[in-house]
């Protein structure tokens, strides 16, 4: 237990929101304080943990895993409410990371078929009932820190997903959320029981891998179909602007423009005065 306890940390980002800064301006701070601390031969990695995550666009970008100590050594440097309310706030995501460590052990002995393996039209998946199941992070926990990196299936998505999972039973249930693996292993690694299930996730993951390939003709079906949608949208969206600049041209008021790719694919807006 003081093993797992010592492996949970705060992700910089969430840190930079209870500290009210930019994540940038964090980032900054960790580093100038990396040089002090090395530079006193102080063990960097106890309080701050670099690591990586991928933004909306897919570029890597840094991040750092924050611990308890690192939390305390931020707020040593705050005074006043700004520093009271931060360590409040970090005080109180280390207790419910630590209680949830604290769940019956039984938990842990689970066996592989108490949790059904299920896919989301031929994609692994996990629903969140089962990861609390499975850990005992409460679920509450779960969607607070997952809002934007779960899936929520209402009406007719929720009846083709029980149509696609039909050994399940989902009698009074009105919805389901559901996690991709990524987004299981990083919830599982924020409260320190990844090692402990690791094991299992993973052959959670393959089982359910193996169900998907039934379902891959189905999975294909719905990219083509998403892509469609996609495409339909830019395409509203291109005849929307061309509107738009025939109608500014039409005021007499803009110069001709042209847009050019160059040899490195480089868009080059080339304006033409008459």
């Amino acid at each position: 237990m003081d093993f797992e306890l010592k492996k949970l940390v705060l992700d910089s980002r969430d840190v930079a929101k209870m500290l009210g800064k930019n994540h940038a301006d964090l980032l900054r701070d960790i580093a100038r304080n990396k040089d002090y601390l090395i530079k006193s031969k102080i063990a960097f990695n106890e309080f701050f943990i670099k690591t990586q995550y991928k933004d909306k666009i897919n570029r890597t970008l840094t991040r750092y895993d924050i611990t308890k100590k690192g939390c305390e050594f931020l707020a040593h440097k705050l005074t006043g409410k700004k520093g009271a309310i931060f360590t409040a706030t970090y005080i109180n995501k280390f207790h419910e990371m630590e209680q949830a460590l604290k769940e019956p052990k039984e938990q842990k002995k689970l066996p592989f078929t108490e949790i059904k393996p299920t896919t989301w039209r031929g994609v692994p998946v996990m629903e969140v009932s089962e990861l609390e199941k499975l850990t005992g992070i409460d679920r509450c926990l779960i969607h607070t820190n997952l809002r934007k990196d779960k899936i929520t299936l209402r009406h007719r998505d929720f009846l083709e997903y029980k149509e696609e999972n039909s050994n399940n039973y989902y009698a009074s249930a009105s919805s389901v959320s559901l996690l991709f693996k990524e987004v299981v292993i990083w919830i599982c690694k924020k409260y320190g029981v990844y090692e402990k299930y690791k094991d299992f996730l993973e052959n959670y993951f393959k089982e359910v891998k193996e169900i998907g390939n039934k379902n891959i003709e189905y999975g294909l079906e719905y990219l083509r179909s998403e892509a469609n949608k996609l495409k339909q949208k830019l395409l509203k969206e291109q005849f929307l602007i061309t509107e738009k600049i025939q109608d500014l041209d039409k005021t007499g008021l803009t110069d001709k423009m042209t847009v050019h790719r160059n040899n490195k694919s480089e868009l080059i807006l080339i304006t033409h005065f008459d």
